[in-house]
């Protein structure tokens, strides 16, 4: 069966998502030092 184009764009999201993530926690942690956790519970 073919793939859908809603299955093409949730697969292109979850591979964008697992390849920034340690990008987003890396500036996160940096930029909130100490806090980082907090501010993430927050936001």
């Amino acid at each position: 069966m073919a793939i859908t184009n809603q299955e093409r764009v949730g697969k292109a999201v979850d591979l964008l998502r697992l390849g920034l993530a340690p990008y987003v926690v890396r500036e996160f942690a940096s930029t909130y030092k100490d806090k980082a956790l907090a501010e993430a519970r927050r936001a």
